[in-house]
């Protein structure tokens, strides 16, 4: 149950950050930076999935 919680507290943090970063901390602007910060996070994300749900 707790990986559960885990999991869905971590999704919303992405989820929050996929609105917070373009609008907020970049004033809408699209450039290299957003690419390389979204690569990150998603690679991280993916691996958390990953060995969340290994278990």
């Amino acid at each position: 149950m707790e990986a559960k919680k885990l999991f869905f507290a971590v999704s919303l943090i992405v989820i929050f950050l996929m609105y917070a970063v373009p609008y907020l901390v970049l004033s809408g602007n699209a450039g290299h930076y957003t690419l390389v910060f979204w690569a990150g996070l998603s690679a991280a994300y993916l691996a958390f999935v990953f060995l969340l749900t290994r278990r």
